[in-house]
């Protein structure tokens, strides 16, 4: 292949796989909405978990302007979830924090703990949101208007899953934002007993 059709075959590679990502998150919704998609616990150490996923999405990271920090404690401290869909929420908020995080940004994860309660926190100094749009932000296709502008891809999907997951683990997803100054999620979990 010549370059103009090395750069053509890359393109349609790229769509196919965004339509493929949209058509999964798509399919996911409607399991959730209809109450087929099964939720299978077990109990994992969740510092293990976290920082196999937060190291993942960083290697991933194609902006070394963007800085990452993790502070998570000394392992184990076990949770009861799902180990194929609380990952899924965990990577949406940080590839989210990636996103729309400036040159110069960080993006932070910690951990604590609160009695039987785990709090995963994921802050970002990016666009944030703003007050009046802050109601609509975990609804389906909701995107910011100041990120709309932005040459990033988004179907307004992920964070309407995300709480729908969170929510059916038992946990809550809540976040706190400025516009312009940032955005923390907390993604909240029952722990263990012991």
């Amino acid at each position: 292949f010549n370059d103009d059709q090395k750069s053509y075959l890359l393109e349609i590679q790229k769509a196919s796989s965004e339509m493929a990502h949209l058509l999964d998150t798509l399919l996911r919704v409607a399991r959730l909405d209809d109450g087929g998609m099964l939720i299978e616990r077990k109990q994992v150490d969740i510092v293990d978990v976290l920082g196999r996923i937060f190291g993942e999405v960083k290697e991933s990271n194609k902006n070394e302007k963007i800085t990452f920090r993790s502070n998570l404690p000394k392992g184990p401290i076990m949770v009861s979830t799902d180990t194929v869909l609380f990952p899924i929420v965990m990577q949406n908020l940080i590839t989210n924090a990636m996103k729309y995080s400036p040159d110069g940004g960080e993006i932070a994860m910690e951990l604590e703990q609160q009695n039987e309660k785990v709090l995963v926190r994921v802050s970002d100094h990016g666009l944030g949101i703003s007050a009046e749009e802050q109601a609509r932000v975990f609804q389906k296709f909701f995107r910011a208007k100041n990120s709309r502008h932005m040459l990033t891809s988004g179907t307004g999907l992920g964070l309407y899953l995300s709480k729908r997951i969170m929510e059916r683990l038992g946990g809550t997803l809540t976040f706190q934002s400025v516009e312009n100054e940032g955005t923390t999620f907390t993604a909240t979990l029952t722990q263990e007993e012991k």
